[in-house]
């Protein structure tokens, strides 16, 4: 066939808090966090379930038009195109059903947001690591059985080439290294790399089993899970006088529900 290069069969991927910048020693008008260094025209792609664009993360106070460098579109008037939103279903929008991709956009630049909380515990200053810039979202994973196929990652990641994005975020795997000459989403991004786009990845959730690191090619920084340095101590105390302690983030009195763990 003419023009045929390969054809490599396609993989589904799966989905990879207020404290996370002062565990990494950021703080406000000091280091990466001075102003010299919070120009707010950097365009950070987030590619996930979709987002939830109301979340106080996201709220655009004081930030102006998008960069010209923006070629890129914002869906909207789906639901005059699809029909009304089913919220029990997918929806056919970038709107997210599942939290994972509003969680990385807000982790990655969502804006500052005081007196967070899980419900009233571990209480504070809510921010993403680069709180100022601009997020796009391009949703390429959807609920079982459909998931994250890697073909619909690529596809967003050459669309964010050529909207005109400066990093690329995506917090996916596919539970196992492979070689690159099989892996057409690290192929897709060598190709924003050579444009001058930042790509970071997740490892994944897996191991301590060889093999099971997730996106390892030179040319991305692969960011691995780490453990953070606080924890919610709680107390039960039974009625025969017993006490156990453990980690808890459950403030109820219901005897419905594991209390400790």
């Amino acid at each position: 066939m003419d023009a045929f290069i390969a054809a490599i069969p396609d993989r589904s991927m799966r989905l990879h808090t207020t404290h996370s910048y002062q565990f990494l020693g950021l703080e406000q008008g000091r280091g990466l966090w001075h102003a010299s260094n919070l120009e707010s025209d950097v365009i950070i792609s987030v590619m996930d379930t979709g987002i939830w664009p109301e979340h106080p993360s996201f709220q655009d106070h004081g930030f102006g038009p998008a960069p010209a460098r923006w070629k890129g579109t914002c869906e909207s008037g789906y639901e005059a195109s699809y029909g009304r939103v089913n919220e029990t279903q997918n929806y056919k929008s970038p709107r997210a059903a599942s939290g994972h991709g509003t969680h990385c956009a807000s982790t990655t630049g969502g804006n500052l947001e005081q007196n967070a909380s899980f419900y009233g515990l571990a209480s504070g200053v809510a921010a993403g690591m680069r709180y100022t810039s601009r997020i796009t979202v391009y949703k390429v994973c959807w609920e079982e059985p459909d998931s994250c196929q890697s073909c619909d990652i690529v596809v967003a990641i050459d669309q964010a080439i050529k909207d005109g994005v400066d990093v690329v975020s995506i917090s996916l795997g596919g539970g196992q290294a492979n070689p690159y000459s099989e892996d057409i989403i690290v192929q897709a991004a060598f190709r924003g790399i050579q444009r001058g786009i930042f790509f970071s990845f997740s490892t994944g959730n897996d191991g301590p089993r060889i093999n099971t690191v997730d996106n390892t090619a030179p040319w991305i920084m692969t960011v691995a899970a780490s453990y953070i340095d606080r924890s919610f101590p709680a107390i039960v105390k039974l009625g025969n006088g017993q006490i156990f302690e453990g980690i808890s983030l459950y403030s109820g009195k219901s005897l419905m529900l594991c209390l400790v763990t």
